[in-house]
């Protein structure tokens, strides 16, 4: 794949660089990891807040309300 060659590359090419991706540790062995942790209740919100922004029609997602999201989250 293009991008996990890029991320391959930019890490035996470059040194002081921020990447992020859920998988981009695995084509950077040798690098810095930062994990960070959100309640549920927060990552919920998040989201719910961000669909609703973007004024999406979620209607066949079922994700109507935060408590939906939640709900989703857990699965």
């Amino acid at each position: 794949m293009e991008v996990d060659e890029y991320q391959k590359k930019l890490g035996e090419t470059e040194d002081n660089f921020i990447i992020e991706g859920r998988t981009s540790w695995y084509f950077i062995p040798n690098s810095l990891k930062i994990y960070l942790d959100v309640s549920l209740e927060e990552g919920a919100k998040r989201i719910f807040l961000s669909l609703k922004a973007k004024n999406e029609r979620n209607e066949a997602s079922g994700l109507k309300s935060l408590e939906d999201v939640k709900a989703s989250v857990i699965k």
